[in-house]
């Protein structure tokens, strides 16, 4: 394993940084370079031209130019620190019994996969790479069954004579 995925798949499998699977799925979207995510980005100036800090920065350049907008109105004060954002990044995988979407969510991001367990390791290593909380999301029939089975009381009825 090479020095990014490393981390995530433990091997002694050795590849060449340019075949890695991992690094192949990380993309920055400041500075437009794969082989790491836009949270770990080196580039920070990049990084703080992505963090608005006026109201018309949230409104598309074509829309701007069409109705003629010049003002500039400043955001509160909250955005004003681009190092602690107001949320926190996840990545929702639907949760199922099979892990097909933990392997789906992988194979989205061109990694490879295996068993169960493993895949729900490698997914949180790689969120956790990627800077990213790994959010399972219960499915609705689920929750309903099992508020089903909470709310289901059996009574027993003996019998004398």
């Amino acid at each position: 394993m090479c020095d990014i995925c490393s981390v995530i798949y433990h091997s002694d499998a050795k590849h060449d940084i340019s075949a890695c699977p991992v690094r192949a799925a990380l993309f920055c979207s400041c500075c437009q370079i794969y082989g790491h995510s836009t949270m770990r980005c080196p580039d920070k100036a990049a990084w703080q031209t992505r963090v608005p800090e006026f109201m018309e920065q949230l409104i598309p350049p074509s829309i701007r130019s069409h109705h003629q907008i010049t003002s500039m109105t400043p955001l509160n004060k909250v955005n004003e620190s681009p190092s602690t954002p107001l949320y926190a990044p996840v990545l929702e995988v639907p949760e199922d019994k099979d892990g097909k979407f933990i392997r789906a969510t992988l194979s989205s991001h061109n990694i490879p996969s295996s068993g169960i367990k493993e895949n729900k390791r490698v997914l949180e290593a790689f969120g956790a790479l990627i800077g990213k909380k790994v959010v399972y999301l219960q499915n609705e029939t689920t929750v309903a069954e099992k508020q089903a089975k909470k709310d289901k009381k059996v009574i027993k009825i003996k019998k004398t004579n």
